[in-house]
């Protein structure tokens, strides 16, 4: 990215920086291509990226008067099961999520976690975080949700959840899975 520091009819270009996102340097490989334009509607500049590759990102500009969280990882816990870090048929398990705001203050946050699926039941579906800090993270490690697995939930299956971010009139919505007898969580 190279800063015009003069003016339109007689540009002066400064030195070059990296373009990034969320603190991160962009990197979608070569034979790149971009557009500039405000996808989401939202009054702010956007950044969509295509790759000789074939893939493309969209990377949405942060309005920094306005919080801007996100799911930034998740931990299960079944110490009352078998206690080995999955979730498997006819247990209980609690799930901490890490919450991340890289802009600015948010109060009265609070979250619900929603599994479609029958085999799984949510026994707290909504935690309070309170204020999330600007540039900061937050975990519910005091007040997990519970995941409550049926006896007859299929192994090998992936489970998807959605987690609901308040902090205003309308959530941010994040969805991942997990399997039943598997390790990880994916995110989709």
């Amino acid at each position: 990215y190279f800063e015009n520091t003069g003016t339109d009819a007689n540009p002066v270009f400064s030195g070059s920086s990296l373009l990034q996102a969320a603190g991160t340097t962009i990197n979608v490989g070569s034979y790149s291509r971009l557009e500039i334009a405000d996808f989401d509607r939202d009054g702010l500049k956007d950044l969509l990226v295509g790759s000789g590759s074939g893939n493309v990102w969209l990377f949405h500009a942060i309005n920094p008067a306005a919080p801007w969280l996100f799911l930034a990882g998740t931990l299960l816990n079944d110490a009352a099961g078998n206690t080995n870090d999955a979730l498997n048929s006819g247990e209980t398990a609690q799930l901490v999520v890490c919450l991340t705001n890289l802009s600015a203050r948010a109060e009265g946050v609070f979250a619900r976690l929603l599994c479609t699926n029958a085999s799984i039941m949510v026994a707290n579906p909504v935690v309070s975080f309170g204020s999330i800090g600007s540039n900061a993270s937050i975990r519910n490690s005091s007040q997990p949700f519970c995941l409550v697995v049926s006896p007859g939930a299929p192994v090998d299956s992936f489970y998807s959840f959605e987690l609901q971010i308040w902090h205003g009139a309308s959530p941010v919505t994040n969805r991942f899975k997990f399997a039943i007898g598997g390790y990880a969580a994916t995110a989709g």
